[in-house]
């Protein structure tokens, strides 16, 4: 799913909200309730419509964008996953986004990163359709089949949430405006 937020001024500022970014940005708002106003600044209440325009004062709008920079920055940019060698003659994988059959206490699990957080789970609790709990640190995983798995932070530029709020606040030095017109849709 893809949403179009949109910034009209003296210029027109047009940004993709994928949902990972929209993710990250609710995470943010649950996880530190202060920065929720300058998320509802930014992209609107739970009351905003699709396509609702809203009128917003560029330095309200600038200050709040400010604001979110600094956690969204720490958010990771995504995971990955080390694989130890399974045979001989095998070196390490870097770089891989999930394995499956891993044996840990007896049962086999499965490892997935997604966007910036990664989850595991029991071949059982997979088959019953339970939801995994998305984890959000790095971590190391003991097997006894296949040695110690690693997950960890991309190292990469920075989370989406990150680089879209950075485009924003560029968007909105330039512009002039007094207010800005901001339409979700």
């Amino acid at each position: 799913m893809s949403i179009m937020l949109e910034l009209r001024g003296e210029g027109v500022g047009q940004w993709n909200l994928t949902s990972n970014r929209l993710l990250q940005a609710d995470r943010l708002g649950r996880t530190d309730p202060d920065l929720r106003p300058a998320i509802e600044s930014l992209l609107g209440d739970d009351k905003t419509e699709m396509g609702d325009l809203r009128i917003v004062s560029r330095q309200a709008l600038l200050k709040s964008v400010k604001e979110l920079i600094p956690s969204a920055k720490k958010l990771p940019g995504g995971f990955q996953l080390r694989i130890p060698p399974i045979c001989d003659g095998m070196s390490e994988i870097v770089g891989s986004s999930g394995a499956s059959g891993l044996l840990i206490g007896g049962q086999y699990y499965v490892v997935k990163c997604k966007y910036d957080f990664w989850t595991m789970q029991s071949i059982e609790e997979l088959r019953m359709g339970i939801k995994p709990t998305p984890r959000y640190d790095a971590a190391e995983i003991a097997t006894e089949n296949h040695g110690v798995y690693r997950v960890e932070p991309v190292k990469k530029s920075g989370s989406e949430l990150f680089k879209l709020l950075r485009e924003i606040e560029k968007f909105l030095e330039r512009d002039q405006s007094d207010e800005i017109h901001v339409v979700c849709g």
